[in-house]
């Protein structure tokens, strides 16, 4: 079983639906910063597996799968999740071997799961992440090929609590 694609969802329709997410979980605050959390959130307790694994974990863990001959395996086992939800793509640059990796987990969950990413990049930067540009191209084609955009914002989370805790304190 896989997650519906609603093909032509706009902004505001993603939008509302992280919201209800947020709202049944009780966390009013994810929405604008973590949607790939609250989005998988709503998956899972639909009944949906997910899995959550930041960025340069699951290239580790491909790299290492390669190196010890289990790469079909470790592809397979993540192409079986309904929703695949990858943090924090676009801090880090990857070599080469680990981005054709992440590529080749892409292309088996490709019209077959769903796959939310985050990043805090634009498509334009991810050519700092993927220094191959056809690679970078073929990435994004994957990714963006019948999905749903939303962007959230450039704002770091973590700064705005800092300073709001701040004020409070100053204000206290």
């Amino acid at each position: 079983m896989s997650l519906p694609r609603k093909r032509g969802l706009t902004e505001q329709a993603a939008t509302t639906a992280v919201d209800q997410a947020c709202r049944m979980q009780r966390l009013p605050t994810i929405r604008s910063q973590f949607p790939e959390i609250a989005l998988g959130t709503e998956a899972a307790m639909a009944g949906f597996r997910v899995k959550y694994v930041l960025a340069t974990k699951l290239v580790n863990e491909l790299v290492e799968a390669a190196d010890e001959k289990q790469l079909t395996k470790t592809i397979a086992r993540y192409g079986r999740v309904d929703l695949l939800c990858i943090d924090e793509l676009g801090y880090m640059e990857l070599d080469r071997r680990g981005a054709e990796l992440l590529f080749q987990v892409l292309t088996e969950r490709e019209e077959k799961n769903s796959v939310a990413i985050a990043s805090n990049e634009s498509f334009s930067g991810w050519t700092k992440t993927f220094t191959d540009p056809r690679l970078c191209a073929a990435i994004v084609d994957r990714l963006t090929f019948g999905g749903n955009i939303v962007e959230t914002g450039t704002d770091s989370y973590r700064l705005a609590t800092t300073r709001a805790r701040a004020e409070h304190q100053a204000i206290a």
